[in-house]
């Protein structure tokens, strides 16, 4: 689950634990995105390389700002958004 925002100044973190997770090589990662507020490109970013490494990125509940992000960047063709 993220909640708050999500930009250049704390997508590190993110990054990190996205890396252990994908290292354990799941077919499936699902981010709870309803409290997420604001996301930047340092977290797209994050959204897309974790995109590359599992087999379906499902993005769960985002927020009507964050939906419009992704749909205007094209990216809902590789990460799937349930509501």
């Amino acid at each position: 689950s993220l909640v708050g925002e999500l930009d250049s100044s704390n997508a590190h973190l993110l990054a990190a634990t996205m890396s252990t997770i994908t290292a354990e090589h799941p077919s499936r990662v699902v981010f709870e995105l309803a409290g997420l507020r604001f996301m930047d490109s340092a977290g797209l970013a994050i959204l897309v390389r974790t995109a590359a490494d599992v087999e379906t990125v499902e993005l769960r509940e985002p927020s009507r700002i964050v939906r419009r992000l992704l749909e205007l960047t094209g990216l809902t063709s590789i990460l799937r958004i349930a509501s």
